[in-house]
């Protein structure tokens, strides 16, 4: 029974989100910057000092605390589109979900549709939990996306029919019922970086500390689209309804070079 305990606390911080900060917490805490991967140091004197490459941030907890455990959920995602040169004409890319996840589902759904060229996708969880009554939960996230020198040239010969047709669509979907995590990515265009994430860090009896990083990097230069009679759409219809529960996250990009993400970090206790 004790082993179902964590799995089971994790489904239910992805379904219903409803974090308890620690109660009758004492300890003082200073963040000056949040960034980097973080390795704890412990200190015989009465301070704990959390120490993190190149002294970017520093987080000081003025009472002696030695962990017994540490619960940590880390995602470090890099996604990069570089000097890649394509043309497109008399071209139609369509990305749809229609009628799916719904009657009840319950649990993570992950879809990636892409059917332009080259798109970065993806999607992550990434959970850690104890049950420890002196632990450090921290849940932290680094996500980094460029495009960089990047060409696209729609062929302007043709004059009458739009050379490129893109469409993304969600319809009639994530409803009656769907309880737990949504994570959508849609790209008919080009060249697109599309992120959903989520970390969690949870215990179940009382941390002393709980803590949630984000670091977020999306960088477009150097690039270069060309379009002449193109239409694009994106659209999410009669979706996400009839009593949804959750974390929805939805990228949908008909467009070029666009760095999208959506992003969740979140450390608690009970």
């Amino acid at each position: 029974m004790k082993k179902l305990i964590p799995l089971f606390v994790v489904l239910l911080v992805v379904a219903f989100m409803t974090p308890a900060l620690a109660s009758e917490v004492t300890s003082e805490v200073y963040v000056y910057e949040l960034f980097a991967k973080a390795d704890l140091v412990l200190k015989a004197k009465a301070t704990l000092e959390l120490k993190v490459i190149a002294d970017i941030y520093t987080t000081r907890i003025d009472e002696c605390f030695e962990p017994d455990s540490r619960a940590m959920a880390e995602v470090v995602k890099k996604q990069i589109n570089e000097d890649n040169t394509f043309c497109v004409f008399l071209a139609s890319y369509s990305d749809k979900i229609e009628c799916s996840f719904n009657e009840g589902f319950k649990g993570i759904a992950q879809v990636n549709q892409a059917s332009g060229s080259l798109n970065n996708q993806g999607n992550i969880v990434s959970a850690a939990v104890t049950d420890k009554d002196s632990a450090w939960a921290n849940a932290e996230v680094i996500d980094y996306q460029l495009n960089d020198r990047l060409i696209v040239v729609d062929d302007p010969k043709v004059a009458t029919d739009p050379l490129s047709l893109s469409t993304a669509r969600i319809d009639g979907s994530f409803n009656g019922g769907f309880t737990g995590l949504a994570q959508v990515n849609q790209s008919p265009g080009f060249a697109n970086n599309q992120n959903n994430i989520v970390a969690i860090a949870f215990s179940t009896n009382g941390a002393k500390v709980a803590e949630a990083d984000v670091n977020l990097d999306q960088i477009n230069v150097y690039n270069t689209v060309t379009d002449v009679l193109v239409c694009r759409t994106n659209t999410v219809n009669d979706s996400f309804n009839g009593g949804f529960r959750g974390i929805a996250q939805v990228n949908q990009s008909a467009g070029n070079f666009n760095n999208q993400a959506n992003i969740v970090a979140f450390a608690g206790t009970k």
